[in-house]
Protein backbone atom coordinates (compact mmCIF):
# COMPACT_ATOMS: atom_id res chain seq x y z
CA UNK A 1 0.00 0.00 0.00
CA UNK A 2 1.35 3.34 -0.42
CA UNK A 3 2.24 5.70 2.46
CA UNK A 4 -0.26 8.60 3.66
CA UNK A 5 0.50 12.04 2.72
CA UNK A 6 -0.03 12.74 6.49
CA UNK A 7 3.17 10.09 6.79
CA UNK A 8 5.35 11.94 3.88
CA UNK A 9 4.70 15.35 5.85
CA UNK A 10 5.58 13.77 9.25
CA UNK A 11 9.34 12.52 7.99
CA UNK A 12 9.95 15.64 6.10
CA UNK A 13 12.41 17.59 7.86
CA UNK A 14 10.83 20.95 8.67
CA UNK A 15 12.76 24.09 7.26
CA UNK A 16 15.41 25.79 9.02
CA UNK A 17 17.79 28.16 8.37
CA UNK A 18 15.33 30.71 6.29
CA UNK A 19 15.85 33.59 8.68
CA UNK A 20 20.02 33.19 7.94
CA UNK A 21 19.46 33.15 3.96
CA UNK A 22 16.89 36.01 3.97
CA UNK A 23 19.69 38.20 5.91
CA UNK A 24 22.57 37.23 3.71
CA UNK A 25 24.45 39.34 1.54
CA UNK A 26 23.79 36.92 -1.29
CA UNK A 27 19.51 37.56 -0.70
CA UNK A 28 19.45 41.01 -0.27
CA UNK A 29 21.27 41.95 -4.19
CA UNK A 30 18.58 38.60 -5.30
CA UNK A 31 15.35 40.94 -4.09
CA UNK A 32 16.98 44.12 -5.18
CA UNK A 33 17.23 42.51 -8.78
CA UNK A 34 14.18 41.30 -8.69
CA UNK A 35 12.63 44.35 -7.75
CA UNK A 36 14.35 46.03 -10.39
CA UNK A 37 13.38 43.47 -13.00
CA UNK A 38 9.44 43.77 -11.74
CA UNK A 39 10.07 47.87 -12.57
CA UNK A 40 11.55 47.38 -15.37
CA UNK A 41 9.21 44.96 -17.22
CA UNK A 42 6.08 46.68 -16.05
CA UNK A 43 7.98 50.67 -17.36
CA UNK A 44 8.80 49.26 -20.62
CA UNK A 45 4.81 47.74 -21.02
CA UNK A 46 3.31 50.99 -20.00
CA UNK A 47 5.14 53.56 -21.49
CA UNK A 48 5.30 51.59 -24.90
CA UNK A 49 1.33 52.22 -25.35
CA UNK A 50 1.43 55.62 -23.91
CA UNK A 51 4.48 56.70 -26.40
CA UNK A 52 3.73 55.59 -29.13
CA UNK A 53 -0.16 56.72 -29.47
CA UNK A 54 0.89 59.86 -28.10
CA UNK A 55 4.23 60.42 -29.92
CA UNK A 56 3.87 58.29 -32.78
CA UNK A 57 0.24 58.73 -33.10
CA UNK A 58 -0.15 54.51 -33.88
CA UNK A 59 -3.21 53.29 -34.24
CA UNK A 60 -4.42 50.31 -31.52
CA UNK A 61 -3.45 47.86 -34.31
CA UNK A 62 0.03 48.71 -35.16
CA UNK A 63 0.32 49.04 -31.22
CA UNK A 64 -0.99 45.32 -30.99
CA UNK A 65 1.50 44.51 -33.80
CA UNK A 66 4.12 45.97 -31.12
CA UNK A 67 3.23 43.75 -28.26
CA UNK A 68 3.03 40.66 -30.68
CA UNK A 69 6.82 41.21 -31.39
CA UNK A 70 7.55 41.67 -27.69
CA UNK A 71 5.57 38.65 -26.69
CA UNK A 72 7.77 36.36 -29.81
CA UNK A 73 11.04 37.89 -28.36
CA UNK A 74 10.14 37.27 -24.93
CA UNK A 75 8.97 33.48 -26.13
CA UNK A 76 11.99 32.81 -27.70
CA UNK A 77 14.48 33.91 -24.79
CA UNK A 78 12.53 32.22 -22.38
CA UNK A 79 12.08 28.93 -23.85
CA UNK A 80 15.89 28.62 -25.77
CA UNK A 81 18.00 31.17 -25.82
CA UNK A 82 18.39 32.22 -21.88
CA UNK A 83 18.96 28.71 -20.86
CA UNK A 84 21.62 27.73 -23.23
CA UNK A 85 23.16 31.28 -21.46
CA UNK A 86 23.09 30.05 -18.53
CA UNK A 87 24.17 26.82 -19.37
CA UNK A 88 27.46 28.51 -20.90
CA UNK A 89 28.03 30.96 -18.74
CA UNK A 90 26.90 30.50 -15.16
CA UNK A 91 24.10 32.48 -13.33
CA UNK A 92 25.89 35.08 -11.82
CA UNK A 93 28.05 35.81 -15.25
CA UNK A 94 24.76 36.02 -16.85
CA UNK A 95 23.50 38.37 -14.48
CA UNK A 96 26.22 40.65 -14.65
CA UNK A 97 25.93 40.71 -18.23
CA UNK A 98 22.40 41.33 -17.90
CA UNK A 99 22.65 44.56 -15.98
CA UNK A 100 25.50 45.96 -18.30
CA UNK A 101 23.21 45.28 -20.99
CA UNK A 102 20.77 47.31 -19.21
CA UNK A 103 22.28 50.04 -18.86
CA UNK A 104 22.70 51.23 -22.77
CA UNK A 105 19.26 50.25 -23.85
CA UNK A 106 17.75 52.67 -21.00
CA UNK A 107 20.54 55.32 -21.58
CA UNK A 108 19.72 55.25 -25.57
CA UNK A 109 15.59 55.40 -24.26
CA UNK A 110 16.22 58.19 -22.54
CA UNK A 111 17.98 59.99 -25.08
CA UNK A 112 15.85 61.91 -27.87
CA UNK A 113 16.51 58.71 -30.41
CA UNK A 114 12.94 57.18 -28.48
CA UNK A 115 11.06 60.00 -31.16
CA UNK A 116 12.72 59.63 -34.35
CA UNK A 117 9.89 57.27 -35.32
CA UNK A 118 7.97 54.43 -33.72
CA UNK A 119 9.48 51.84 -35.03
CA UNK A 120 12.44 53.03 -34.04
CA UNK A 121 11.51 53.46 -30.11
CA UNK A 122 9.69 50.14 -30.61
CA UNK A 123 13.07 48.60 -31.65
CA UNK A 124 14.67 50.50 -28.53
CA UNK A 125 11.76 48.54 -26.05
CA UNK A 126 12.49 45.15 -27.55
CA UNK A 127 16.24 45.23 -26.98
CA UNK A 128 15.13 46.56 -23.31
CA UNK A 129 13.24 43.58 -22.85
CA UNK A 130 15.93 41.32 -24.57
CA UNK A 131 18.24 43.19 -21.28
CA UNK A 132 15.92 41.84 -18.74
CA UNK A 133 15.26 38.62 -19.32
CA UNK A 134 18.68 37.60 -19.60
CA UNK A 135 19.39 39.43 -16.08
CA UNK A 136 15.86 38.53 -14.72
CA UNK A 137 16.17 34.21 -15.55
CA UNK A 138 19.62 33.76 -13.74
CA UNK A 139 18.42 36.25 -10.98
CA UNK A 140 15.48 33.98 -10.04
CA UNK A 141 17.95 31.19 -10.19
CA UNK A 142 19.86 32.76 -7.51
CA UNK A 143 17.16 31.92 -4.97
CA UNK A 144 18.27 28.26 -5.43
CA UNK A 145 21.57 28.44 -5.03
CA UNK A 146 20.62 30.52 -1.89
CA UNK A 147 18.30 27.86 -0.31
CA UNK A 148 20.75 25.26 -0.92
CA UNK A 149 23.92 26.92 0.97
CA UNK A 150 21.93 28.28 3.62
CA UNK A 151 18.76 26.34 4.76
CA UNK A 152 17.71 23.15 4.78
CA UNK A 153 14.22 22.81 3.01
CA UNK A 154 13.77 26.26 3.25
CA UNK A 155 14.38 26.94 -0.88
CA UNK A 156 10.50 27.92 -1.65
CA UNK A 157 10.67 30.41 1.19
CA UNK A 158 13.61 31.90 -0.31
CA UNK A 159 11.74 31.45 -4.11
CA UNK A 160 8.64 33.12 -2.36
CA UNK A 161 10.57 36.13 -0.89
CA UNK A 162 12.19 37.30 -4.00
CA UNK A 163 9.22 37.00 -6.17
CA UNK A 164 7.75 38.99 -3.22
CA UNK A 165 9.92 41.92 -4.68
CA UNK A 166 9.48 41.55 -8.19
CA UNK A 167 5.59 41.90 -7.48
CA UNK A 168 6.50 44.85 -5.65
CA UNK A 169 8.23 46.09 -8.20
CA UNK A 170 5.58 45.68 -10.54
CA UNK A 171 3.01 47.25 -8.71
CA UNK A 172 4.43 50.38 -8.04
CA UNK A 173 6.56 50.92 -11.85
CA UNK A 174 2.93 51.93 -13.86
CA UNK A 175 2.18 54.31 -10.99
CA UNK A 176 5.20 56.27 -10.71
CA UNK A 177 6.65 55.81 -14.24
CA UNK A 178 3.57 57.12 -15.92
CA UNK A 179 3.46 60.34 -13.10
CA UNK A 180 6.80 61.04 -13.86
CA UNK A 181 5.87 60.63 -17.90
CA UNK A 182 2.73 63.19 -18.11
CA UNK A 183 4.49 65.65 -15.00
CA UNK A 184 8.40 65.53 -15.99
CA UNK A 185 8.87 64.65 -19.38
CA UNK A 186 8.68 61.36 -21.79
CA UNK A 187 12.59 61.02 -21.03
CA UNK A 188 12.06 60.78 -16.83
CA UNK A 189 10.98 57.38 -16.23
CA UNK A 190 14.26 56.01 -18.06
CA UNK A 191 15.98 58.04 -16.32
CA UNK A 192 14.68 56.75 -12.99
CA UNK A 193 15.12 53.44 -14.31
CA UNK A 194 18.89 53.92 -14.92
CA UNK A 195 19.23 55.51 -11.62
CA UNK A 196 18.20 52.04 -10.10
CA UNK A 197 20.36 50.04 -12.93
CA UNK A 198 23.38 51.62 -11.09
CA UNK A 199 22.43 51.58 -7.44
CA UNK A 200 21.60 47.73 -8.00
CA UNK A 201 25.50 47.31 -9.61
CA UNK A 202 26.81 48.84 -6.40
CA UNK A 203 24.93 47.03 -4.44
CA UNK A 204 26.31 43.56 -5.73
CA UNK A 205 30.08 45.78 -5.80
CA UNK A 206 29.61 47.01 -1.68
CA UNK A 207 28.29 44.02 -0.40
CA UNK A 208 31.19 42.01 -1.85
CA UNK A 209 29.23 39.74 -4.43
CA UNK A 210 30.80 41.11 -7.55
CA UNK A 211 34.56 43.09 -7.09
CA UNK A 212 35.64 44.80 -9.50
CA UNK A 213 38.40 42.39 -10.71
CA UNK A 214 36.06 39.66 -11.03
CA UNK A 215 33.86 42.27 -13.11
CA UNK A 216 36.90 42.51 -15.85
CA UNK A 217 37.51 38.89 -16.51
CA UNK A 218 33.76 37.84 -16.51
CA UNK A 219 33.71 40.03 -19.28
CA UNK A 220 36.72 39.80 -20.90
CA UNK A 221 37.55 35.75 -20.11
CA UNK A 222 36.50 32.59 -22.32
CA UNK A 223 32.79 31.42 -21.71
CA UNK A 224 34.83 27.89 -20.03
CA UNK A 225 37.14 29.52 -17.81
CA UNK A 226 35.55 29.25 -14.54
CA UNK A 227 35.68 31.69 -12.37
CA UNK A 228 36.84 32.39 -8.44
CA UNK A 229 35.98 34.87 -6.18
CA UNK A 230 32.53 35.81 -3.93
CA UNK A 231 30.45 35.24 -6.73
CA UNK A 232 30.39 31.22 -7.37
CA UNK A 233 27.21 29.29 -7.11
CA UNK A 234 26.68 27.13 -4.14
CA UNK A 235 28.11 23.88 -5.66
CA UNK A 236 31.55 25.55 -6.81
CA UNK A 237 31.79 27.08 -3.12
CA UNK A 238 33.95 24.25 -1.64
CA UNK A 239 35.99 24.36 -5.39
CA UNK A 240 37.19 28.03 -4.34
CA UNK A 241 37.51 27.16 -0.43
CA UNK A 242 39.79 24.58 -1.42
CA UNK A 243 41.52 27.00 -3.82
CA UNK A 244 42.32 29.57 -1.37
CA UNK A 245 43.94 26.98 0.83
CA UNK A 246 46.40 26.37 -1.50
CA UNK A 247 45.58 23.86 -3.94
CA UNK A 248 46.37 24.93 -7.55
CA UNK A 249 43.99 26.00 -10.28
CA UNK A 250 44.09 23.10 -12.22
CA UNK A 251 42.91 21.05 -9.24
CA UNK A 252 39.86 23.81 -8.69
CA UNK A 253 38.90 23.99 -12.48
CA UNK A 254 38.30 19.56 -12.02
CA UNK A 255 37.15 19.87 -9.03
CA UNK A 256 34.26 22.33 -10.47
CA UNK A 257 33.69 20.59 -13.29
CA UNK A 258 30.39 18.90 -13.56
CA UNK A 259 31.48 15.22 -14.94
CA UNK A 260 34.17 15.28 -11.32
CA UNK A 261 31.11 15.89 -9.42
CA UNK A 262 28.75 13.67 -10.81
CA UNK A 263 31.93 10.66 -10.89
CA UNK A 264 31.98 11.85 -6.86
CA UNK A 265 28.60 11.65 -5.95
CA UNK A 266 27.46 8.34 -8.18
CA UNK A 267 30.66 6.06 -7.88
CA UNK A 268 29.59 3.16 -4.87
CA UNK A 269 33.04 3.18 -3.39
CA UNK A 270 32.29 7.27 -3.07
CA UNK A 271 32.18 7.25 0.76
CA UNK A 272 35.93 6.01 0.75
CA UNK A 273 37.02 8.86 -0.95
CA UNK A 274 34.48 11.99 -0.65
CA UNK A 275 33.46 14.42 2.15
CA UNK A 276 30.30 16.35 2.75
CA UNK A 277 30.16 20.08 3.57
CA UNK A 278 26.01 19.84 3.96
CA UNK A 279 24.72 21.17 0.60
CA UNK A 280 24.50 17.04 -0.31
CA UNK A 281 27.59 17.22 -3.04
CA UNK A 282 30.71 15.81 -2.69
CA UNK A 283 34.19 16.74 -3.14
CA UNK A 284 37.27 14.68 -3.10
CA UNK A 285 39.48 14.29 -0.01
CA UNK A 286 43.07 16.43 -0.36
CA UNK A 287 44.94 12.91 -0.49
CA UNK A 288 42.61 11.75 -3.69
CA UNK A 289 42.59 15.48 -5.40
CA UNK A 290 45.57 14.35 -7.61
CA UNK A 291 43.78 11.25 -9.18
CA UNK A 292 41.05 13.19 -10.18
CA UNK A 293 42.84 15.81 -11.80
CA UNK A 294 45.06 13.37 -13.53
CA UNK A 295 41.88 11.69 -14.98
CA UNK A 296 39.88 14.60 -15.60
CA UNK A 297 37.40 13.14 -13.15
CA UNK A 298 37.75 9.27 -13.55
CA UNK A 299 38.73 8.05 -10.22
CA UNK A 300 40.88 5.37 -9.93
CA UNK A 301 41.43 3.07 -6.71
CA UNK A 302 44.02 4.26 -4.78
CA UNK A 303 45.51 0.50 -3.84
CA UNK A 304 45.77 -1.88 -6.72
CA UNK A 305 44.05 -4.97 -6.78
CA UNK A 306 46.11 -7.74 -5.55
CA UNK A 307 44.69 -10.32 -8.53
CA UNK A 308 46.58 -7.92 -10.81
CA UNK A 309 49.74 -6.25 -9.02
CA UNK A 310 53.04 -7.10 -10.30
CA UNK A 311 54.99 -9.28 -8.31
Amino acid sequence: ALPSLEMDQGEREKPSGVKRALTSGLFVVHAASQFLAGWAMNLSFSVLVIHLKREHEWSIAHVSYAFLAVAIMLAFLFLYGVPRLVALLGTERLCLMGSVLLLPTTALLSSPLRNVSGLVFTTLVCLQFASICVFNLPNQGRARDIGDRYTVNGTGAVSGAGRTFFAFGQAASPFASLALYSQLGSGTPWLLLLALIAAILFLHIHLGIWKVSWIARAITCAPEDPLGGPALPAHAVKAAATWKEGRGPQQASVMMSPAATWTAETDPDADSTTSSDGDGAGAPNSDDAPQHVAHMGVRERADPDPAVAMP
